[in-house]
């Protein structure tokens, strides 16, 4: 039976990728790297809790030990492959502005070996330690990998829990009071608006670029040119853009013009697709609030599956409660979490009271529960951190690089939150430690960052829960939020200017 669960995954891993991409127009060397890294993370919510579970108990869901054991061993490796050397050199290639595959290898393998390096000095240093501390040998060495690679990765990953800890729930919560929600997504629209028209200038630009090259494209680049007009998009406008003498044209230029139109095209996409979400969600929205007065609600741009009166009494009166109830239950389960990470290593955590109480399948199934939580929670921050905002995560139009990215990234924070939760618990006993955790408390000092990192949550969630990162954004005049801006509030635009630009797009 324990096969099941991971045959299910797979399938719902085809369902979530057909969502953003076509898997029918995907290459495969794109597809089978995305696959294995959305299914690696989806794969771990299952195997931890039933390694758990499987020590103290049985149930039709476990699995023999030696088995889990080799399956812990394929998982790791193979993930630590992909997000440490298959899918930043996948990235770089499709990045790259090269016009031959092999210069697009090339100068993917140039532009990672810059980190590599930093890795690599890393990993010396290691090494010197380790020697001098453990002795030097091939069992070390791959212990030591996986030590720099947790510590790297679970700095991160803790951030990032954090805020999602605290933006999850009080999305679910600001969205269920409609008025309020209403008036923010009107303070948002101005700047989502400007960012969406600056990247449509933006797009203008380079496109108008790219077809100034069209009457000087005769000689050895005229093919790479030919490409380079290929790519721009069928709804681009251009401007009037004075051709460049042919003697400048150069390899490294044609290679920065395409890197900009690349850069500049999922900008546009990823300000569009925000923009058009606002209106909806804004439309939408309003129709819930006016549907008050009238008791009745249809929506406009959605399917209506009841009849008025029903819509009415479903999505205006009934659905907010549900999602209040929802919100203040993932308040109390982040909370649950807040304490339980700082609590960390001790047997006061709640996550592990609560789990040390249950056994068998409801184990496995509670485990599973917070697992999957805590996974949505930071890679929802990594989706909405406008640091990353180069790429984005688009509904049927999300780009190759964009997807290698996000997939990568819950591939490589996913081993560090599994081995996070696995020590909140008051019995870690698991083919998991056996295997990881050996390596990951090679020294003292890997074991004290893995001991004390999870308390350093509280900066986090303070920084969110109090919304300082807008303070701190306006003193070093840089956006680093890492909220929605219709549910963070703190916009500084008026509600009528974002709803006169609404109004004007509804009427277009």
């Amino acid at each position: 039976f324990a096969i099941f669960p991971f045959i299910f995954t797979v399938f719902a891993v085809f369902i979530l990728i057909q969502r953003f991409i076509s898997i029918k127009t995907t290459p495969l060397y794109i597809f089978i790297p995305i696959f294995l890294a959305i299914y690696i993370p989806s794969s771990i919510i299952i195997l931890l809790p039933i390694d758990l579970s499987c020590q103290s108990s049985h149930t039709i869901f476990c699995i023999s030990n030696k088995i889990i054991l080799a399956l812990w061993r394929m998982l790791y490796w193979l993930q630590f492959a992909l997000t440490w050397l298959i899918l930043p050199i996948l990235q770089g290639y499709i990045e790259s502005g090269q016009d031959l595959p092999s210069r697009k290898l090339a100068d993917s393998l140039r532009y990672n070996a810059k980190f590599q390096l930093a890795m690599l000095t890393a990993g010396i240093v290691g090494i010197v330690y380790l020697t001098i501390s453990a002795g030097l040998s091939l069992a070390s060495v791959k212990a030591l990998a996986i030590a720099l690679s947790h510590c790297y990765t679970l700095i991160g990953a803790i951030w990032l829990l954090g805020h999602g800890l605290v933006n999850v729930p009080r999305m679910v919560l600001v969205k269920s009071f409609h008025e309020h929600y209403l008036n923010r997504l009107y303070k948002s629209a101005p700047r989502a608006h400007d960012a969406f028209m600056d990247a449509e200038s933006d797009l203008t630009d380079i496109c108008s670029e790219v077809l100034a090259l069209a009457p000087v494209k005769a000689g050895a680049f005229e093919d790479w040119i030919d490409s380079l007009l290929a790519m721009i998009p069928a709804t681009a406008s251009s401007r009037n853009f004075r051709s460049p003498d042919p003697a400048s044209i150069s390899s490294k230029y044609l290679a920065s013009l395409s890197n900009r139109l690349h850069a500049v095209h999922r900008r546009r996409i990823r300000t569009e697709a925000e923009w058009n979400q606002l209106v909806h969600s804004a439309i939408k929205t309003q129709e819930l609030v006016n549907s008050r007065s009238t008791r009745s609600l249809v929506f406009s741009e959605s399917k209506n599956l009841f009849n008025p009166r029903m819509s009415y009494i479903i999505y205006t009166l009934i659905s907010p409660w549900l999602s209040r109830l929802v919100g203040f239950a993932l308040i109390f389960l982040s909370s649950v979490l807040v304490s339980s990470e700082v609590t960390h290593g001790t047997r006061l955590n709640l996550i592990g009271l609560t789990v040390s109480h249950t056994s068998g399948l409801g184990q496995q199934i509670l485990s599973s529960a917070i697992l999957l939580y805590v996974c949505l929670t930071a890679f929802y921050s990594l989706s909405k951190v406008r640091v990353t905002q180069l790429y984005s995560i688009v509904k049927g139009h999300t780009d190759y690089s964009s997807a290698i990215f996000y997939s990568m990234y819950l591939c490589r924070l996913t081993i560090p939150l599994s081995y996070n939760y696995l020590t909140l618990q008051l019995d870690r006993s698991s083919m998991f430690e056996e295997f990881l955790g050996k390596s990951i408390n090679l020294s003292v000092i890997s074991e004290s960052i893995n001991d004390w990192l999870p308390r350093f949550i509280l900066i986090p969630v303070i920084l969110t829960g109090f919304n300082i990162y807008d303070k701190l954004s306006k003193i070093l005049a840089y956006d680093i939020n890492f909220d929605d801006d219709e549910t963070s509030g703190t916009e500084d635009f008026n509600v009528a200017e974002g709803r006169d630009l609404i109004t004007r797009e509804i009427q277009l």
